[in-house]
């Protein structure tokens, strides 16, 4: 009986009492593992409607701190908080008299949904009131015969006024552009 809880710590059976019930152990917010005829049924923090009251064996599970309690005996990876980026300090002179300028931000918007014979003018052309800086190219749609697709290029503080849906006609998609990171491998 006592091969089947190696890693346990058996609790002696008091000597006066015939049966020993779970509401006089101190211990009950640990793991319970009762053995009763043969049966072994386990309970977290001491649930009573899972056990017994009538227990002759109780023991505790206490797995060793840092350990794997499955018997493999490997470390835990305790994770580690992700520590803050700090953030990036943004200049703000406005003297012309340097040799460096910034450049300008710039926002991606995924314009779709357009009627297939949607030119790339068409589109520039209805852009020029919102943003005149604009630069468009059309992109391959995965449907090309039901709708177009377009990247617009435009300056950060003019992207608000572009996604604008009352511009638009209805139907038509808007988005911020999607770019995907492309692995670059160092050249050696």
């Amino acid at each position: 009986m006592k091969n089947n809880l190696q890693p346990c710590q058996l609790i002696p059976k008091p000597e006066k009492k015939v049966n020993q019930n779970i509401d006089d152990n101190p211990k009950t917010e640990k793991q319970l593992t009762a053995k009763h005829k043969g049966d072994t049924r386990t309970s977290k923090f001491g649930n009573q409607n899972n056990l017994d009251k009538n227990t002759t064996e109780i023991a505790i599970d206490k797995p060793e701190k840092g350990r794997n309690n499955d018997g493999n005996n490997q470390e835990w990876i305790i994770p580690k908080k992700k520590k803050n980026k700090p953030q990036p300090i943004v200049g703000s002179s406005t003297s012309s008299a340097g040799l460096l300028k910034a450049a300008p931000k710039k926002a991606h918007i995924h314009i779709y949904r357009l009627m297939p014979d949607t030119s790339l003018e068409e589109v520039m052309n209805h852009i020029k009131p919102q943003a005149p800086e604009a630069t468009v190219q059309k992109l391959n749609s995965r449907h090309p015969e039901n709708y177009s697709s377009f990247q617009v290029t435009v300056d950060y503080e003019n992207r608000e006024s572009v996604m604008d849906p009352g511009i638009w006609p209805a139907g038509t998609r808007l988005n911020r552009f999607f770019h995907l990171r492309q692995n670059i491998k160092p050249s050696t």
